[in-house]
């Protein structure tokens, strides 16, 4: 499942409560990333795991985007 991030409003607001479902997805995306940069670095990098580190790579935080 590709990972997708929360666009964060300041606080205080009622559109992006931090709640356990929005920590989990965070967690989720975190231990993907992890898994696909340990497998690159030990040149087992799929076509797929690309896709997902792709879809991974770029995140929206405060109207910027960050290229990790």
């Amino acid at each position: 499942m590709p990972y997708t991030p929360t666009n964060w409003e300041p606080f205080p607001s009622e559109r992006t409560l931090i709640t356990a479902a929005r920590l989990n997805n965070m967690e989720s995306g975190i231990v993907s990333a992890n898994q696909t940069a340990t497998q690159s670095r030990q040149g087992q990098m799929t076509s797929a795991d690309k896709i997902k580190l792709d879809s991974l790579a770029q995140a929206e935080v405060d109207g910027t985007t960050l290229i990790i």
